[in-house]
């Protein structure tokens, strides 16, 4: 017969309250009981990210109650760590970069994390010209917010390159909401708001315009770029091994646009699609392909006028 959930316990915590996993569970006491639902809220507590164990429990209650006693048993991690590489690219040289993070800054399991990474053009053999680049960003995730499944992200960085594209520095902040509603399954929403300075182009003085005259490429292209863009994306799929797929698809299709009008320096609309298809042709043996496919649709100020290359 269909039994109620009576009561719901947590064990093992030892820096947060039990309202911070609850709060993630995708029911409450009265309930009916669901071994699916149960499994669900272990994925969502350990998808917190402050365990290293989680496990759910269902304890029957007195016979005569007809309800069930759900235990959910922790055991946390540390809460911060340090991590770092090292390494070598042929044409950045020597590169290296490093992570700290604290994965209950504040309490309520928020994740703080603070990483750098750069390449130094150190002992680079094949360019002529080493790249370049550096990069620096703090991170502040905050894993409920109002409802179970939907996450806020918030990211300033800092930008420099020195490469065959340009020199140049860049600032700005990167704001995320997720709602994930299933394993696999997520929609985003993305806004990004960055200022670019580049400082020279490495083609110099090499400009393009009627036979006997050369403008700069510096005056043709600006030298302030800036960046306002709303990005709506979504991962839809299924999969028998998330870590090693012999079975299933997964869809990611985006839509990328600027605004507001005149703002952001370029204008336009991006759309894209990736997807990948997992099938077994065997025990040992299968098949798995991927495509991608993106269109580009200028418009307002990054569309020259009518009669004009």
């Amino acid at each position: 017969s269909r039994r109620r959930v009576g009561s719901v316990v947590v064990e093992g915590l030892s820096s947060l309250e039990d309202a911070v996993l609850l709060r993630e569970l995708p029911f409450q006491e009265g309930d009916w009981y669901s071994s699916g639902q149960v499994a669900e809220g272990r994925r969502r507590i350990f998808a917190l990210s402050i365990f290293r164990m989680a496990t759910a429990e269902p304890v029957p209650m007195l016979e005569a109650d007809s309800s069930v006693q759900i235990v959910y048993r922790v055991q946390e991690a540390r809460h911060k760590s340090v991590s770092g590489f090292t390494g070598y690219t042929n044409a950045g040289g020597l590169s290296f970069g490093g992570e700290w993070q604290h994965r209950n800054f504040g309490g309520s399991a928020r994740t703080l994390s603070v990483n750098g990474t750069a390449e130094t053009g150190a002992f680079v053999v094949l360019n002529e010209v080493p790249d370049k680049y550096s990069r620096a960003a703090v991170s502040l995730r905050q894993p409920f917010l109002f409802v179970s499944g939907l996450s806020v992200v918030a990211s300033p960085f800092w930008e420099y390159r020195d490469d065959y594209r340009d020199r140049s520095w860049e600032a700005g902040m990167d704001g995320t909401l997720v709602y994930q509603y299933a394993p696999l399954n997520a929609v985003s929403l993305r806004y990004r708001l960055s200022s670019r300075n580049i400082l020279d182009y490495p083609l110099g003085d090499v400009g393009f315009g009627q036979a006997g005259s050369k403008v700069p490429v510096q005056d043709l292209l600006e030298g302030n770029m800036v960046v306002s863009a709303f990005t709506i994306s979504a991962t839809l799929g299924s999969l028998d091994d998330p870590v090693n797929p012999r079975r299933g698809y997964m869809v990611q299709p985006s839509l990328e646009v600027t605004a507001p009008l005149s703002f952001p320096t370029n204008e336009y609309l991006k759309a894209e699609i990736w997807g990948s298809l997992y099938r077994p042709l065997g025990d040992r043996l299968g098949l798995a392909a991927s495509v991608r496919a993106g269109r580009l649709f200028p418009f307002a100020g990054s569309v020259p006028p009518e009669g004009e290359n």
